[in-house]
């Protein structure tokens, strides 16, 4: 009895994968620094 997995994920997955990650984790980090420049001028808007 033979036993073969199929590949999970085939080459041109693999070498997408990475960047696909980083330009995650870029837009992460860019979303935060735009809230966290724009929270204050918000809280000062909100408050009036």
């Amino acid at each position: 009895m033979q036993n073969s997995a199929a590949p999970i994920m085939d080459e041109k997955t693999l070498r997408w994968m990475p960047w696909v990650i980083a330009i995650a984790f870029f837009m992460q980090s860019l979303d935060g620094t735009i809230l966290n420049t724009a929270l204050p001028s918000m809280a000062r808007s909100l408050a009036e």
